[in-house]
């Protein structure tokens, strides 16, 4: 379709995430097997998953080769996180989202953000 979505992990999902990075036959679905379940999109016709608290919503812009693996390009159409996770300038919390970053691929090893830590402003 030319169109994907961004789901973001987070530690209350991960048990969920290692079938997407195994060998499941064809046959099989990977939302099936991981206990998820899909939900219609706001801006792509891809769905996103429920269980997630924020997704990005992306059309396809272009794919570059990194070896063995490939970068997807996408341009942001929209996105949805829960209301909650917003900060009081309205952004996206990461910390209080606990957002996990896979750190030992391909074991499930997952880091979360633990504090914000603020450098000084470029004066230049």
């Amino acid at each position: 379709t030319g169109e994907f979505v961004i789901n973001v992990a987070t530690a209350a999902v991960v048990d969920s995430l290692a079938v997407f990075g195994a060998d499941v036959p064809e046959t099989v679905s990977e939302v099936e097997e991981a206990g998820l379940t899909l939900q219609p999109s706001h801006f792509v016709k891809a769905p996103a998953l429920a269980e997630f608290v924020a997704s990005l919503e992306c059309r396809y812009a272009r794919e570059l080769d990194c070896g063995y693996h490939s970068f997807v390009v996408g341009e942001v159409l929209g996105g949805t996180c829960e209301d909650s996770l917003l900060d009081d300038e309205g952004r996206f919390d990461v910390i209080k989202a606990q957002v996990v970053h896979c750190v030992k691929y391909p074991l499930p090893i997952y880091a979360t953000f633990g504090e914000y830590v603020v450098g000084r402003e470029y004066g230049g």
